[in-house]
């Protein structure tokens, strides 16, 4: 299990914070790619890096364009 850190602004923030969002969509760059279900991001707050909360990847989805992501999270979900 790997700890990754990731800024969000702080209303995404608060919404995954308060678990009122369960989903992050991100680049599948190079820093990404290394992310496991499993593994823990510690997200924290663009305008106060103090505050922060940590979350597991429960999955990962990669798709080939935002078009085929969201019908795969539609199907998904």
């Amino acid at each position: 299990m790997l700890h990754h850190r990731m800024q969000l602004q702080p209303l995404p923030f608060n919404l995954i914070q308060s678990g009122a969002k369960t989903l992050e969509i991100r680049l599948n760059d190079e820093k990404r790619r290394n992310m496991k279900v499993g593994d823990v991001i510690e997200f924290y707050n663009a305008q106060d890096p103090t505050i922060t909360c940590k979350k597991s990847i429960m999955a990962i989805t990669c798709a080939a364009s935002m078009r085929d992501l969201f019908q795969q999270i539609a199907i998904d979900t």
